[in-house]
């Protein structure tokens, strides 16, 4: 309409237009009118900004890369199931495992409260590969549980849990093929232990519902327990539909990551960088006949 000052343009949109309310919306439209063909393409810049590390994503690379070198492969399952799922896993009724946070709107019964234990949903991975011709399995999986607080936001904790069963296969040339056992699951969890630094710990029996009261451990760190892991009980295989034997573990991430950390700023020189090799590996096979 007019010019104010040099450099300012005062408009007045018409009020068949009444969407040109703002600077941008008079720029598109002059762009329209103008063309689109007509104006520059021009790239955006900017600086990229130097991101702080995150401590908690590297853990969990580093507790993934312990888990895939064991032969296990990640599994993402939903944070929701069933509250049937309890029953299938065989927790009593007072269980503090029920106590879940209820979904408002969920899209069926079978996802209809927050999950505050990853077993049920590996041993729904397991059942469903067993129905599709894949009876040898190692999975795990590192998410959140959700538990509720009276008041307040649920308390998320993160929980990293594995599950192996069938058959062990080996790189060994003569190794004989085997079945899945206790210490596999309890190598397993060792060896994570170990790559955070953990070497002083309990392994007890533990009495679980879900477990083989025989062929079942906690690992107890000053006191606390930090993992159960077992032979799932033969009641709740039945209740899953399968025939063959399996074993699980799960452990507090939170836990481990904590104490990692704490590791760490006590004593900053407990990870050292090792160079990787200037030379490609080399497999040879040998056969040396010695005297009987």
């Amino acid at each position: 309409d007019e010019t104010s000052h040099e450099g300012v343009l005062k408009v007045t949109a018409p009020t068949f237009q009444p969407d040109i309310k703002r600077e941008v919306d008079l720029i598109e439209e002059i762009a329209r009118i103008w063309g689109y063909d007509k104006i520059p393409i021009v790239l955006p810049t900017g600086d990229i900004p130097q991101t702080k590390e995150n401590i908690k994503i590297a853990l969990r690379e580093k507790a993934k890369s312990v888990l895939l070198s064991s032969g296990l492969t990640e599994a993402v399952n939903y944070s929701f199931y069933s509250p049937k799922a309890f029953d299938s896993i065989g927790l009593p009724k007072d269980s503090p495992y029920r106590k879940t946070i209820t979904l408002k709107n969920p899209l069926n019964e079978e996802q209809s409260i927050m999950r505050t234990t990853l077993i049920p949903s590996l041993l729904e991975n397991v059942r469903w590969n067993i129905n599709h011709q894949t009876p040898n399995i190692k999975l795990f999986e590192l998410a959140r549980i959700f538990n509720p607080k009276e008041g307040e936001l649920p308390e998320e904790r993160e929980m990293i849990a594995g599950v192996i069963s069938g058959s062990m296969s080996s790189s060994i040339w003569n190794d004989k093929t085997r079945e899945a056992d206790f210490f596999d699951i309890k190598g397993i969890v060792e060896d994570l232990l170990e790559e955070f630094g953990v070497v002083e710990y309990e392994v007890n029996p533990i009495n679980h519902p879900t477990l083989h009261p025989k062929k079942s451990a906690q690992i107890k760190i000053n006191q606390e327990s930090w993992c159960i892991m077992g032979e799932v009980h033969p009641n709740v295989l039945d209740n899953y539909d399968i025939s063959q034997k399996v074993y699980i573990f799960e452990m507090d991430f939170d836990k481990l990551t904590e104490y990692y950390s704490n590791l760490l700023r006590e004593s900053p020189d407990v990870v050292r960088f090792q160079p990787l090799s200037q030379f490609p590996s080399v497999f040879r096979d040998l056969a040396i006949v010695v005297p009987e």
